[in-house]
Formats: structure tokens, C-alpha cells, sequence
């Protein structure tokens, strides 16, 4: 992440994203609305507005461009996910563009 707060590196990232399995895809009683993406693009914003969206785009592309505000959070749920830790969200203060961290891990 301190990547993206060095002016002279891009601050735009393109990932391909591994498919959802059906085991996760049908887990049952969330009223969420279950999507998986095949490429993930990271945008940051050098602003100082607290910026955090999430669209989907043509061909199974989903883009989540943010401001530093959400910079520490994105890093901590990244560090979080590389221990094997699930169940978390990050989302903006409406709500609106809500990034979900959710599985079960087989032991």
C-alpha cells in the first residue's frame, strides 16, 4: 500500500481474480447479492474527500477506487485476510459501496 502514496508510481492496479466456488456462492441465509469478478482494479484517489465506491463494469470487472481515509483500512483487511481472518466489511459511511471479507475456511 505504500505504493500508492508515492506520487511517481501508478496509483491505478489491475488484478485477475480467482473464480468463487459454488461451496461459497451458495452459502445461504445472507440477503447480500453474491457476485464473483474475474479482474479487480484498485484506484487511488489523491484527495482529501473520504472517497470509497465500488462499480461494476462490463466483463466481470469490478473497481474500487479510495481516498488515504480508506488507505489504512484496505492495508489492515489485506493483513487480516493474509492470516486467514473472514467475516469483516469495509464500507462507505452511507453504506452504499460495501466490500465484503467472508468465508469459512476448511481445517
Amino acid at each position: 500500500m505504500v505504493l500508492f502514496k508515492n506520487a511517481s508510481i501508478k496509483q491505478t492496479r489491475t488484478l485477475t481474480l480467482c473464480p468463487t466456488t459454488q461451496k461459497i456462492a451458495s452459502v445461504g441465509t445472507s440477503k447480500c447479492r453474491f457476485r464473483s469478478f474475474t479482474t479487480l482494479t484498485v484506484n487511488f484517489v489523491n484527495a482529501e474527500e473520504h472517497i470509497w465506491t465500488i462499480e461494476e463494469l462490463f466483463n466481470d470487472e469490478i473497481k474500487i477506487s479510495f481516498s488515504s481515509f480508506y488507505l489504512s483500512e484496505l492495508k489492515h483487511s489485506i493483513e487480516r485476510v493474509k492470516v486467514g481472518e473472514g467475516d469483516f466489511l469495509i464500507a462507505d459511511k452511507k453504506r452504499k459501496n460495501i466490500l465484503y471479507f467472508w468465508w469459512c475456511l476448511d481445517n
